[in-house]
């Protein structure tokens, strides 16, 4: 018998600049971490292997249950960023059942560049809005396991900085 474990989403709540927005968030996509990549040519070899070259651009979108004059605001000024963590819990199963509840805390950074103003029916309404995000880390029971930061780069995974190397050979 297997004993691997298995973690199960139970729930989350987006926090908007320290403020919690419980119940007002239908769905949030988080960025999909992309990379360009250069491709290497060469006659000796039967292939073409490529590298990650730059990080494509990272975007979050959410799609509001609910909207207040605050989201408003903070979706209103595109020069200005703002800070979203979402916090979830996450179940921890075993063969044995649930053994412990997980937390997950991804931190963003970005300014909303794109904002619907949404669509209005009888007792509806549909709303969406898109950050362009400069920072972003993942955080299992406190513990880092990724952070990318745009401007300055920052590259870290499990606490590993992987652009020290580059920094240094550009005198930062």
């Amino acid at each position: 018998m297997s004993n691997s474990t298995i973690y199960k989403f139970d729930g989350a709540v987006l926090w908007l600049n320290g403020t919690s927005l419980a119940g007002s968030i239908n769905e949030i996509e988080l960025p999909e971490i992309s990379w360009d990549a250069i491709e290497h040519e060469t006659i000796a070899l039967i292939g073409t292997p490529e590298f990650a070259n730059k990080l494509e651009a990272l975007e979050c979108t959410i799609t509001w249950a609910s909207y207040s004059p605050e989201m408003a605001e903070a979706a209103a000024n595109a020069f200005k960023a703002v800070n979203l963590q979402l916090r979830a819990s996450m179940g921890e199963y075993t063969v044995n059942g649930k053994t412990a509840d997980r937390s997950l805390k991804i931190d963003l950074t970005g300014r909303c560049l794109s904002n619907s103003m949404g669509t209005f029916s009888p007792g509806e309404m549909e709303r969406e809005s898109m950050f362009k995000i400069d920072f972003i880390s993942e955080r299992w029971n406190n513990q880092e396991v990724l952070a990318i930061g745009i401007n300055p780069p920052i590259y870290r995974v499990k606490g590993q900085d992987l652009l020290a190397g580059m920094r240094r050979n550009l005198g930062g």
